[in-house]
């Protein structure tokens, strides 16, 4: 599991493969604790991790009226845009 730590207040916890684990006894439950795909998080954790490498890294601006729409702005005036879409996707337009 790849994904960032989870936040939020409701625990999620998954049971062992059914030939067990090393080290835990059967039956014993594993706490979640970073994002797996599918769960109703899972949207969010991606855009927020997506939102900061553009903003912090990148240099772009997220627009206030569509905040999934980044802008950039280059010295020589032109723009790059970015533009987010719910299945995942993302857009340029230059």
């Amino acid at each position: 599991l790849q994904g960032q730590e989870r936040s939020g207040t409701q625990e999620l916890y998954l049971e062992q493969p059914k030939c067990g684990l090393p080290g835990l006894e059967a039956g014993q439950l594993l706490r979640v604790k970073k994002g797996i795909y599918g769960l109703p998080d899972a949207p969010r954790a991606w855009f927020e991790t997506l939102r900061g490498a553009l903003i912090k890294e990148m240099g772009f601006h997220q627009m206030t009226l569509d905040v999934a729409m980044f802008v950039y702005w280059r010295k020589d005036g032109s723009i790059s845009a970015l533009f987010g879409h719910p299945c995942g996707r993302l857009y340029r337009c230059h």
